[in-house]
Order: C-alpha cells, then structure tokens, then sequence
C-alpha cells in the first residue's frame, strides 16, 4: 500500500499544479463537480491546452463493512462540435488514465474513457457522460467497464 500511495503523490501533484495554469475552453479553466455511476463522488477537470484535459474523481466507502478510497485521473484528447443534435453541440472525449482503490488489498487499473461533453452557453457548466474499460493490473489481473454521467462548474 506503502508503494501505490507513493506514486499516486506525484499524479496529484501534477493534476495540482496543472489547475492554475489551465487554459480557458468553452466553459472556463478548470471546474469541480459530482460524478454518479462508477464511482459516484466529486469530479474535477483542469483544462491544459485547446483540445486537452486532466480529469479526476475521488470517492470513498465507509458503510457496510467496506472501507475504501477510490481515485483516478486520466489525461483527456477533447473534440470540440464534433456532434451536432439541433440545436446543440455536443465534444467528445477519450483518453487514458489511472485508477486507485485504496482498501485491504489494493486496487490499480488502467482506465480507458470515452465520452460525451455539453457545455451550456448560459453559465460555466459542463454535463457529461463516460464509460471506460478498465484492465486492472493489482492484485489481480481482470477487465471491468465503468461508467458515469455528472456535472462541473468551472470557474
């Protein structure tokens, strides 16, 4: 647990030190909101160039005997209009990213999102929608597909 905690320090710390340098997109630099699905807790995104994104989620487990830690973060290629439902726009993403599940026996997976972006125009909120496979690398090796729909307000 010693070692996964060690390099998720520096994975934050980049997600960290890439928010207050985040470029402006359609919704501003960098938001926080909730996510629901898998996992259903707090979500952020920091904008780091025109087309690119760090995301990241972080929820917890503290009923039913479980304790547990969930974080991931994943580097985001953003396509802007690339979906047209009269009258809206819809981006879409995809990338790769990183998983953690902090618990008795610690989970790490490799997670590949997909996903869809709405960006109202009114305020700075952005809807969105994901699934992501997941190949999970400790402590045993599986496939897992996770997804989620939430929202982030940026400022």
């Amino acid at each position: 647990m010693r070692h996964c905690i060690s390099s998720l320090v520096p994975a934050l710390l980049l997600l960290l030190l890439a928010a207050p340098s985040a470029l402006p997109a359609e919704s501003g630099g960098f938001g926080v909101g909730v996510i629901l699905g898998a996992p259903t807790g707090l979500s952020c995104k920091a904008w780091i160039g025109p087309h690119r994104a760090i995301a990241g989620a972080a929820s917890w487990t503290t009923s039913g005997g479980e304790h547990s830690l969930y974080l991931h973060s994943d580097l985001l290629r953003q396509n802007h209009h690339a979906l047209h439902l009269d009258p809206a726009w819809l981006d879409w993403h995809y990338g790769v990213g990183i998983a953690i599940r902090f618990k008795e026996e610690t989970e790490m997976g490799l997670r590949i999102p997909v996903g869809l972006d709405y960006s109202l125009t009114s305020i700075p909120m952005e809807l969105f929608v994901e699934i992501v496979p997941v190949m999970l690398l400790t402590p045993d090796s599986s496939f897992d597909i996770d997804g989620g729909i939430g929202l982030r307000i940026f400022f």
